[in-house]
This record gives C-alpha cells, sequence and structure tokens, in this order.
C-alpha cells in the first residue's frame, strides 16, 4: 500500500532529500516521457553540484537506477521519483501533475498524498435487463473488464426460475421478477472474484439495482448507486456520472485523515 511506502519514505528522510515531478501528458511514447524525465534529473543534479557536490554524482545514479525499471504506459500522468542517499523509489501518478524539482532536508509528498487519498481502485457493475457489465476504476478513469465472468449476458434458454414450496411459480410477473433476481444472484457470484474490500458504485434502471440490492451478498461493499441507463453511452458519460460519487465517498471517508487536502481539486 502506498501509506506503507509514504513510512518508508519518512524514515530514510536524510538531506538531501530530491523530489522530482514529471508530467506526462504530452509524452506520446516511452522516448519522449524518458527526455521530460531526464531533463528534471538534470536540472536537479545542476542544484546538487553546487549544494551538495560530495554527494551529487551517487544520488544522480540512484535516479538512473529507477529509470533501468521504469515501464511507460499511456495512462500514467506523471512519475514521480524520490532519492535520498539510502533510499530511491519511482511511483506512477494517475492523475495530472504539475512538474517540480524540490531538493530539501525532507520529501516533497503533496502528490502522493493525493494519490493515497483518491487513487485507490474501485468496482462500477453497470446493470441493465439483459446484460451486467463490470468497470474497473481509478479516480476518473474507468475500463471495462472483459473475461469469462464479464459482461454476462441473459441465457434465455436458462432456467433462472427457481421451484416455490415444490411447485412452479405461475404468474407472469412474478416469474419475470423472479428469472431478473436469479439473473442478478449469478452476476453476484461471479463478483465474488473481484471484491477484495473495494468500493462498488451500480448503475443502470432503477428497477434493476432494486432486484440486484434484494439478493446481493455485497451490501457492505456497496457504497452508492447512479439511477440510468448508460448502455451504449461512450465511457466518459459513464465516468463523469461515476467519479462525484467515488470522490463525495473519499471526502466523507477522509476528513479526518487528511484535512489539508480537503480544498485541493485535481487540475483538468
Amino acid at each position: 500500500m502506498l501509506s506503507d511506502q509514504l513510512v518508508v519514505m519518512q524514515k530514510n528522510e536524510t538531506p538531501p532529500c530530491i523530489s522530482i515531478v514529471v508530467a506526462l501528458e504530452g509524452a506520446q511514447d516511452k522516448k519522449a516521457a524518458l527526455q521530460l524525465v531526464n531533463q528534471s534529473i538534470e536540472e536537479a543534479a545542476d542544484h546538487l553540484r553546487t549544494a551538495w557536490p560530495d554527494k551529487a554524482a551517487s544520488l544522480v545514479n540512484a535516479f538512473n537506477e529507477l529509470l533501468n525499471n521504469y515501464t511507460y504506459s499511456p495512462v500514467h500522468k506523471g512519475l514521480g521519483l524520490y532519492v535520498a542517499p539510502n533510499y530511491n523509489k519511482l511511483f506512477h501518478f494517475s492523475f495530472p501533475v504539475q512538474a517540480k524539482v524540490c531538493l530539501g532536508e525532507k520529501f516533497a509528498v503533496r502528490e502522493l498524498l493525493y494519490q493515497e487519498q483518491y487513487g485507490f481502485e474501485y468496482l462500477v457493475l453497470h446493470l441493465e435487463e439483459k446484460k451486467v457489465q463490470l468497470y474497473r476504476g481509478q479516480m476518473d478513469r474507468l475500463q471495462q473488464i472483459k473475461d469469462d465472468n464479464f459482461p454476462l449476458d441473459f441465457d434465455n434458454e436458462y432456467d433462472y426460475t427457481p421451484a416455490t414450496g415444490g411447485e412452479r411459480v405461475k404468474d407472469k410477473s412474478t416469474i419475470i421478477g423472479l428469472r431478473q433476481q436469479n439473473f442478478y444472484r449469478v452476476a453476484d457470484r461471479k463478483l465474488e472474484a473481484y471484491l477484495h474490500g473495494q468500493v462498488l458504485i451500480l448503475t443502470g434502471p432503477t428497477k434493476d439495482i432494486g432486484y440486484f440490492e434484494d439478493v446481493s451478498t455485497h451490501k457492505k461493499e456497496l457504497t452508492a448507486s447512479i439511477h440510468g441507463n448508460f448502455s451504449g453511452v461512450p465511457m466518459k458519460t459513464l465516468e463523469d456520472k461515476v467519479w462525484p460519487a467515488v470522490r463525495s465517498f473519499i471526502e466523507l471517508r477522509d476528513q479526518q485523515v487528511i484535512p489539508s487536502f480537503m480544498n485541493v481539486s485535481p487540475s483538468r
């Protein structure tokens, strides 16, 4: 967990502590990203040669070691490189950042605290009568999960209707409701493989959300329900609906944990 890394960083805050944050939104590939990072490292190196000339070479080498293990991904909006005499670590940021180079007695961890507060993973389950879709979210971005479990399509040939008291239910509306609930019960069982304490957001028509909530065994993970049918809409539309709900949850949860960040808004 990031919080554990922050503790390790604090224990290794021996001056000089160099914090480099690199904005990657303009980088189209690894080569472009490395060019931006190297420019920031060279800026830090110039300061080190002036203020800590005896430690400059070893600290610059520590930055280069971090780059040797760097893996580029277009999903990442920024990088954080943190180096001290007995510590070096690289972090990826999933939100836009402002580039900076800081040298001092302590690390500049503003971005890491923001990542700790807002950057956790959550799940979005979109319900509709004939299909259930699952998304993995982080910050204001969603990625649809496509595997053997999801999307889950309603199988007209499958008997979702259980026997009641040894007899089949005959009322048509009752049968439809039971079949829908049992379809969502199947989805709830499949959801078990993905939920490990994360926040769960439901989206879909009010009726379908109600059916799912009636049968779900994951009520403690349910954080918010967003009513509406978002099937076929652009991903950005769904993201814009989900992120405010997730952010409201985070702010309520963490209002006593990181109070100094309550008024920070992500740069967009």
